[in-house]
C-alpha cells in the first residue's frame, strides 16, 4: 500500500470552489475524458461512438483526449461529463471529492512495461523512467516492482512524469528515458524495435478504466445518463461477442492495420470485463491492492452499478 500526495486533490477541490465548476448541464452532450492514445481500454467507448450506439440514445459524444491528471480534474470541475480513468476517481473520493464510479471496462490491466535495455527490474537502477503521474495505478505498480527487485524507488531510479502514455511512448523512441509505461498497440511497436517487456501487471486486479462521474451530475441527469451507459455496454458487448465486426474499427481508431488490430484483441480479450461490473471477490482484491487491509468507507461509497447491472440480459 502507497499513500498519495494531497496536492491532486486540492486542487480539484479549488475546481469544485471556483466558476470552472458551475453551469448547466448539455441536456444529450457527453464529453468523455480518455488517455491518448485510443487503446483497448477505452474500447467500449470508441465501438459505442463508431458503431452508431450514442447517436440512437440521442446522444452527442465527444472523445476528449487529455492526460490522466488533467482529464480528471476537468471532469471534477464540470468541464467533462465523465472519465475513463478510475483509480484516480476512486483515490479523489476518499479524499472526498464528489465523484462515482459507475462501470468497469477491465478486469485486469491492459498496459505494459517497456525497456530499451533492461532485461528485468533490477537493471533498471539508475535509470530514467516514464509514467503517467505520480498517482496513478501504473505508477504504483512500477514502484511496487522495483522495490521487489532491491531498487529504491525513490533513490535509484529518476520518474519523469509525462502525462499521456502516447507521450511516454515517444521519449522511449526518442532515447530520453530508459523504460516506460505502455499501452496497445505500442507495446508490439516496442517489441519490434528492439525493447524488451518486463513482467509488470500479470494477474494484477485493479481498477483501470470505465466511467466515473461527478456524483451531483449523476443525481441531477439521471436519464441522460442511463441511455450514455446502456450505449457504452453495448460497446463492451460487442467488444466481446463480435471479433468481425470489432476489428475493423479497432484497426480504423488505433490507426494500425487489420493484421496487427487482429493481434491486439486476440492478446487483451479476456483483460476486458464482460457486463461492466465485477464481483465482490474482484472489487475486494482491487480496493485492498488500493488501500490495504483496511479500506475506507468512502471508497466502498464511491460505487453504483446498480444502472449497468439492469442491461443484463436485455
Amino acid at each position: 500500500m502507497f499513500s498519495y500526495p494531497a496536492t491532486l486533490f486540492r486542487a480539484l477541490v479549488v475546481a469544485l470552489t471556483t466558476g470552472l465548476a458551475g453551469g448547466a448541464y448539455a441536456a444529450d452532450q457527453m464529453r468523455v475524458h480518455v488517455s491518448p492514445p485510443l487503446s483497448i481500454e477505452s474500447a467500449p467507448y470508441w465501438l459505442a461512438d463508431e458503431l452508431g450506439y450514442y447517436k440512437e440514445e440521442g446522444i452527442d459524444y465527444k472523445s476528449m483526449p487529455m492526460a490522466t491528471s488533467v482529464g480528471v480534474t476537468a471532469t471534477v470541475a464540470g468541464e467533462v461529463e465523465a472519465t475513463q480513468i478510475l483509480g484516480l476517481s476512486l483515490r479523489g473520493a476518499v479524499q472526498g471529492i464528489d465523484m462515482k464510479i459507475v462501470m468497469v471496462f477491465n478486469r485486469s490491466p491492459t498496459f505494459s512495461f517497456a525497456a530499451r535495455q533492461a532485461g528485468t527490474w533490477a537493471e533498471l537502477k539508475g535509470k530514467k523512467i516514464g509514467a503517467t503521474a505520480i498517482t496513478t495505478s501504473s505508477t504504483v505498480m512500477m514502484r511496487q516492482k522495483l522495490q521487489a527487485a532491491g531498487v529504491d524507488p525513490a533513490k535509484d531510479v529518476t520518474f519523469f512524469y509525462l502525462g499521456a502514455p502516447s507521450s511516454i511512448y515517444e521519449a522511449l523512441n526518442a532515447g530520453t528515458i530508459d523504460g516506460g509505461y505502455v499501452v496497445v498497440p505500442n507495446e508490439f511497436e516496442a517489441e519490434k524495435r528492439g525493447m524488451k517487456l518486463l513482467p509488470y501487471a500479470e494477474g494484477v486486479r485493479i481498477l483501470v478504466g470505465g466511467v466515473a462521474v461527478r456524483g451531483k451530475f449523476a443525481a441531477e441527469n439521471p436519464e441522460l445518463l442511463k441511455r450514455f451507459l446502456r450505449a457504452t455496454y453495448r460497446g463492451l458487448r460487442t467488444f466481446h461477442t463480435d471479433r468481425a465486426k470489432t476489428i475493423p474499427v479497432m484497426a480504423k481508431v488505433m490507426k494500425i492495420d487489420v493484421g496487427l488490430a487482429e493481434k491486439v484483441y486476440d492478446r487483451w480479450r479476456g483483460a476486458l470485463s464482460e457486463d461492466g461490473h465485477e464481483d465482490e471477490a474482484f472489487m475486494e482484491a482491487a480496493l485492498n491492492y488500493e488501500f490495504g487491509a483496511t479500506v475506507p468507507q468512502k471508497a466502498r461509497e464511491a460505487f453504483d452499478f446498480s444502472i449497468v447491472k439492469s442491461f443484463k440480459d436485455k
